[in-house]
């Protein structure tokens, strides 16, 4: 775990409304951060234009689009994807992980539960608390030997425990004071690390600082703590 370069532990969340801004928070963070990730927002605006030019900044990418359909149509979608990007994520179900390509699994990781969800969400919608549910999707993701897992910092002890050595990333962080964000199951940037996250997704708390380069180096320094006592 400890082999991941420091600057690639924060995968910057390249949450923004223009394909600009987006451009200057890569030029601006890239000197300290080698991994950034494009959700739906961006990638609706810039499309594979921009996974282009931020995959010749030298950096990993993670393609956040959760994707969710029939494996045919997945599989589609991954392969149109598949050369331009580091990492990108699916929706965990069981049917869609057996289809996929082995070509393709090792850049795969699972959406386990979104962070928006608490037990009552679960229990109403799917029969379970959060932790059995996330415990069932890791199954899938593992079983057919895809990559990784994201999943709230909340549960990641649980599946290293239960699965070993796979990369799991851990959105929801809290810097330093509590969120009240739509977010749900959040922990602090050291809990995720103590509970033995690969990788913590943050955007919010960078960009929303007052000193967001700052705000990483605060935050790098704390990983590297953790990890120095053996997190």
């Amino acid at each position: 775990m400890n082999s991941i370069p420091l600057n690639k532990r924060i995968i910057f969340a390249l949450d923004f409304d223009t394909v600009e801004i987006a451009k200057s928070w890569v030029i601006k963070l890239k000197d300290k951060i080698k991994f950034f990730k494009v959700g739906l927002q961006l990638f609706l605006i810039g499309g594979f234009d921009f996974l282009k030019w931020l995959k010749d900044q030298d950096v990993d990418i993670m393609l956040d689009l959760k994707f969710l359909d029939i494996p045919r149509t997945v599989n589609t979608a991954l392969n149109q994807v598949k050369d331009y990007v580091d990492y990108i994520t699916v929706h965990s179900r069981d049917v869609i992980m057996k289809e996929i390509p082995d070509e393709f699994k090792s850049k795969i990781l699972g959406i386990t539960v979104l962070t928006c969800f608490v037990d009552k969400n679960t229990n109403l919608e799917f029969g379970c608390s959060v932790d059995e549910l996330v415990m069932r999707r890791a199954h899938h993701i593992v079983d057919n030997n895809c990559a990784g897992v994201v999943a709230s910092g909340c549960e990641t002890k649980m599946l290293r425990e239960k699965f070993g050595d796979i990369i799991i990333i851990t959105p929801g962080i809290s810097l330093e004071k509590p969120r009240n964000d739509d977010q749900k199951r959040v922990v602090t940037i050291e809990e995720a690390f103590k509970n033995r996250s690969n990788y913590v997704v943050i955007g919010r708390p960078v960009y929303q600082s007052f000193n967001p380069i700052r705000t990483i180096d605060l935050a790098q320094e704390k990983i590297e703590g953790v990890l120095k006592k053996g997190g």
